[in-house]
């Protein structure tokens, strides 16, 4: 007979506590990660995980990265097997893609052919007709020949040559107006739209909801600075207003909103949701108080 057993011993597992990063950033563009803020998880052709922002899903899946999910499934996948008529049909495409090579070839041989110059021994010359002189009178025998007039000279005048300046000196220049404040904000936000910049707005604002905008004109400079906050973060750019040098550029980013200057918490334009700005009307623009957040 068998004895029963005093006592049972249970394993048991301890949870693990998972150590993240505080400081995750995308692994396409470098930028850190927002509080709140999406991450797609991505694997790259050498097999390992990464995250990427919502601005660059493109970018990666256009380097041959795959959604982590998709490429769960093609691991478990089947693998394919070829159909009855795949070879046939690249033989197919190889013959029509050839036959399509040498149709180019001969096109290309007659253009050739048409605009080489004609051969002058066919027959076929390129010398215009020469105006037909009246023959000259017979003159009687002993008679002598008449004096041969002489053609008046064309007086020719002589062609006027630019003025040259000496060697090095330059043209003057023609100094360009100054623009005017509001002149300079229509101008900076007419540039932002046109830049890149409004896409990688847009992506903020799926993630992190309708922020404010300020554009402040600096005349002394010829540009203008635009502001772009959230509660949780802010951006800001420098757009040039005459067009010398790069005309939009990133100059800095924060956290909290209390950290911008007053004048940058004028709240003067809006965003649309495709992330371009649009100036708001004079009678309706504010200056911030000084307890603005």
């Amino acid at each position: 007979m068998c004895r029963p057993t005093s006592s049972i011993r249970i394993a048991t597992l301890e949870g693990v506590p998972e150590l993240s990063d505080p400081y995750p950033t995308c692994a396409v563009c470098g930028r850190t990660i927002l509080k709140g803020e999406l991450v797609h998880e991505y694997v790259n052709p050498q097999g390992q995980r990464l995250g990427v922002c919502v601005l660059c899903r493109s970018r990666a899946e256009a380097s041959g990265w795959i959604p982590a999910d998709q490429a769960r499934t093609a691991a478990h996948a089947p693998p394919s097997r070829a159909r009855p008529g795949d070879a046939l049909r690249k033989r197919l495409e190889r013959a029509a893609s050839r036959a399509r090579s040498s149709a180019r070839g001969l096109r290309g041989d007659a253009a050739t052919m048409e605009a080489a110059p004609r051969d002058p021994e066919k027959g076929e010359t390129s010398a215009k007709p020469q105006s037909a002189e009246p023959a000259p009178r017979p003159q009687p025998p002993g008679a002598e020949p008449p004096a041969k007039r002489p053609r008046p000279e064309s007086k020719r005048q002589p062609k006027r040559q630019p003025k040259r300046q000496p060697a090095g000196q330059a043209a003057p220049s023609k100094p360009r107006p100054r623009s005017g404040p509001e002149a300079l904000m229509r101008r900076a936000v007419q540039r932002f739209n046109g830049s890149g910049e409004p896409r990688k707005v847009a992506g903020l604002i799926r993630s992190l909801g309708e922020p404010r905008a300020a554009v402040r004109p600096d005349a002394g400079r010829q540009l203008a600075l635009v502001t772009v906050a959230w509660e949780l973060s802010w951006y800001q750019w420098e757009v040039s207003g005459d067009g010398d040098g790069e005309p939009v550029r990133e100059v800095a980013k924060g956290d909290e909103v209390s950290e911008l200057a007053e004048d940058a918490r004028a709240w003067n334009a809006a965003v649309a949701e495709d992330g371009k700005l649009r100036l708001k009307p004079a009678s309706t623009r504010r200056k911030p108080s000084a307890k603005e957040a």
